[in-house]
């Protein structure tokens, strides 16, 4: 007769060592800090991209309305705020009542005035770092707002985001046919 086999454990079914459970934590808290990382990153895309769409969406609001009274505009004139990088744009309509944009930092504020008083306020304040500049030419009298988008760590200016143009008085002209279509 056999003698009775004893069965023994060998060292591997007992358990995990200290070795591997550590390097499988550390390679675990490795994946988990890229993870962590790229989510956190996704989310900030997203953000930004929200926050463009809302601007673009603003600026387009922004530019019809601005196209529309400019074209109705009997006069217009440029003031620049007291030692400031603001602009006060007042637009003098053919009713006697005026339009105003006022651009400061992150945001266009428009008011439209009547001798009876104020007829409407509006404020397009922009999502990301913008900055807004009107040029009026006399000659030509066409206006001109340029958007830039400001470079968050030396606050520069990058190239030209939005821009919209339109002629002093074009649809008046046309109504009263100074000019052909």
């Amino acid at each position: 007769m056999k003698p009775a086999r004893q069965f023994t454990r060998n060292r591997r079914s007992k358990g995990f060592t200290l070795r591997e459970v550590v390097i499988s934590i550390s390679i675990s808290s490795i994946v988990l800090m890229v993870s962590t990382n790229l989510i956190q990153q996704s989310f900030q895309w997203a953000t930004n991209s929200r926050h463009r769409i809302t601007d673009d969406q603003r600026f387009f609001m922004l530019s019809g309305q601005l196209r529309s009274q400019i074209h109705l505009a009997s006069e217009v004139t440029l003031e620049q705020l007291a030692d400031t990088p603001h602009q006060k744009l007042v637009i003098r309509l053919q009713d006697g009542s005026t339009v105003t944009y006022e651009s400061k930092s992150q945001r266009i504020a428009v008011e439209h005035r009547s001798e009876t008083g104020v007829l409407a306020r509006e404020l397009y304040q922009w999502q990301l770092p913008r900055s807004a500049h009107f040029e009026v030419d006399e000659a030509t009298e066409s206006v001109k707002l340029d958007v830039f988008t400001l470079n968050s760590h030396t606050h520069l200016k990058a190239p030209l985001w939005r821009t919209v143009q339109a002629i002093a008085g074009l649809r008046l002209r046309y109504q009263n046919a100074e000019v052909d279509s």
